[in-house]
């Protein structure tokens, strides 16, 4: 698992510590840690209802794995329009981004669970979603090329794609199974 870059061998054990201090027991250290972002927040009103959905994603994931919630920012459209607020709202979009890339690879979490409920919240964590993707892919790729360049190019494969309304195409690709 990815967290046990965090979480095992001697050199971890201040990471542990760390852990402790958040109530992680023993046996959740050695469960997935899933990450939990939630766009919940008390100034946008089509946000007010996400912590009701984060509380039923975190008995989802407690069945297998251990959930950390952390937020991602919002701003409010109707708030912030008619003033300089409004300067702010479009470039959401990349701090929503950024930070949930951030948070994803310093605490190396093992899976990720996005709940947004807006325009800039959906696209930002979307663009996590593609550059956390795309970071752990080059790191497969690199590692199979490593070994059998041949078979590293055959399994990987797109899985899906989206298209948007700027004429390109938003594509997310694995590694097949052996």
């Amino acid at each position: 698992m990815r967290s046990d870059n965090v979480k095992k061998g001697m050199q971890q054990a201040p990471h542990r510590s760390l852990f402790n201090a958040l109530g992680f027991t023993k046996e959740e250290m050695d469960k997935p840690m899933i990450g939990i972002v939630s766009s919940y927040n008390e100034i946008v009103p089509g946000h007010m209802n996400l912590d009701k959905i984060v509380e039923a994603v975190k008995l989802g994931v407690m069945a297998g794995g251990v959930p950390v919630v952390f937020p991602a920012i919002a701003v409010c459209d109707g708030i912030a329009m008619g003033h300089v607020g409004m300067k702010y709202s479009l470039v959401t979009r990349d701090l929503i981004a950024d930070s949930t890339e951030c948070m994803a690879m310093a605490h190396q979490f093992d899976g990720l669970v996005m709940v947004p409920n807006c325009d800039k919240n959906v696209p930002g964590l979307l663009m996590a979603a593609a550059r956390i993707n795309r970071l752990d892919r080059e790191q497969l790729v690199r590692r199979e090329a490593a070994l059998d360049p041949l078979e590293a190019a055959r399994r990987f494969r797109p899985t899906f794609s989206i298209p948007t309304r700027k004429n390109f195409t938003f594509q997310a690709a694995h590694l097949s199974p052996r």
